[in-house]
This record gives structure tokens, C-alpha cells and sequence, in this order.
């Protein structure tokens, strides 16, 4: 595919990397919070352990039902707007877990995570390949690949 443009020319890629690579980032701290705080979540909520386990398993579900969705969604509204929404869902997610009172309101602001993290797992390569070539979209893959 001929591009229009050369990627090797674009001023500020490897910011718009660096973006990228901490909005994945994001992510995956996220994933790793919750599971790193088990124990003082299942006291402070009162869970058992498969309800716990149930929480952690949220943001999966999700995510593979909003997978195809988020294609989409970056398809039509593209990469900066797709980013800035996942950003934005992500907060929502981190910051409604603080809230959280019981179960049902944890496990739903785990699963919110899962709308969300599909966009930055789709985001990474598709920055990737639209604004590097060569040896630079290696270095690029090897950076955004160790965000999560």
C-alpha cells in the first residue's frame, strides 16, 4: 500500500508514540491494581473469593464483545478521538473503583475498563504503522509493546 506521505518525515511521531505508549501503560495498570489489591478489597467490601474472582474476570467479558466495536469506532472517528475516549474511559473505570460500595458497583466499574481497553490494544499498532516504516516501526512496535 502506497502512502501518500513519508512516515520518516512526520515531526513529533515519537511523542504521539510516547502517548500511545502511556495510554497502554495505563491500562495495564489498571489490570494489575486490582488484582495486586485483592485481599484489602475483598475486606473492605465484604467479597468472597469467587465473588472477587468474578470482578477480576470483568474487563475480559467486556473487552471481547467491544473488540470488534472499537475497530469500528476507530475506523470511523479516528485514532486521536479513539485514544481520548479510551483515555477518558479508563479514568472513569480507575476512578469509579475508588467509589465502589459493594459487588455489583466494583465489578461494574472493572468491567467499564473492558470498553475501553480494546481501543488502546487496537491503537498501539494502528499508531504504529501509520506514522513509522522500516526500522523505525520495529523500534515503534518494541516501545508501545511494553506498555501493558
Amino acid at each position: 500500500m502506497d502512502q501518500p506521505f513519508d512516515p520518516d518525515e512526520i515531526p513529533g511521531r515519537w511523542a504521539v508514540l510516547a502517548g500511545v505508549w502511556a495510554v497502554y501503560a495505563s491500562f495495564g495498570m489498571l489490570v494489575a491494581s486490582t488484582g495486586a489489591l485483592v485481599t484489602l478489597i475483598q475486606s473492605d467490601l465484604d467479597l468472597t473469593d469467587s465473588a472477587m474472582g468474578l470482578v477480576l474476570g470483568a474487563w475480559q467479558l467486556i473487552f471481547i464483545g467491544s473488540s470488534f466495536p472499537a475497530g469500528r469506532i476507530i475506523d470511523r472517528f479516528g485514532i486521536r478521538r479513539s485514544l481520548v475516549g479510551c483515555m477518558l474511559i479508563m479514568v472513569g473505570s480507575g476512578l469509579g473503583r475508588v467509589l465502589a460500595q459493594d459487588m455489583a458497583s466494583l465489578f461494574a466499574m472493572v468491567a467499564v475498563l473492558g470498553l475501553g481497553a480494546p481501543r488502546a490494544s487496537t491503537g498501539a499498532p494502528t499508531v504504529a504503522a501509520g506514522l513509522f516504516e522500516g526500522d523505525g516501526r520495529r523500534t515503534a512496535v518494541a516501545i508501545y509493546s511494553t506498555a501493558p
